[in-house]
């Protein structure tokens, strides 16, 4: 199986499979920067060997057409966290998608912020002034529009636990 980005590049060999092999699933997290639209294609390979007098092995191959699609980015946000625990701070997480503008609000229950950023890698580590925020629900509030144009507004509620 064969992959390139569809604005350039050169195809590169992605894997190997087996004939009985009919599926396989491509991970887009493992593409360095943007993955965008991928173009992928598929190289069937027979080797023969021609009997006497020639004796002679060939190596035959033969390429599919060209297919391109374009990756679904997608944004998770977690409902709970845990400072100092497995999810120790809250931040979305983004799959499929360069960011090109992005906001993250976090409002206390009286509706004062207490984290804002423009970072999508900084994440709230509920600290407010440097000082532990209680134990309790808060809202948030997020825009984000990727480098595709695809929009994206979030908003909800996340517990943070002590």
């Amino acid at each position: 199986i064969w992959r390139k980005p569809k604005d350039g590049g050169s195809f590169t060999s992605i894997a190997t499979l087996d004939p009985t092999v009919l599926e396989y699933d491509d991970d887009y997290n493992s593409i360095q920067g943007d993955p965008g639209q991928q173009c992928y294609r598929i190289e069937a390979s027979y080797t023969i060997t021609l009997p006497a007098p020639v004796n002679k092995t060939l190596t035959l191959s033969s390429f599919s057409n060209t297919v391109c699609i374009e990756p679904l980015a997608r944004v998770y946000l977690p409902n709970t966290f845990m400072p100092n625990g497995l999810n120790s701070t809250f931040k979305p997480t983004i799959l499929a998608a360069e960011v090109a503008n992005y906001t993250l609000h976090i409002v206390n229950r009286w509706g004062e912020v207490v984290f804002t950023t423009t970072d999508p890698a900084e994440g709230w580590d509920g600290r407010v002034r440097n000082t532990l925020a209680p134990q309790g629900a808060y809202a948030y509030h997020l825009t984000m529009t990727t480098e595709g144009g695809r929009n994206f507004e979030r908003q909800g509620s996340v517990l943070l636990i002590r």
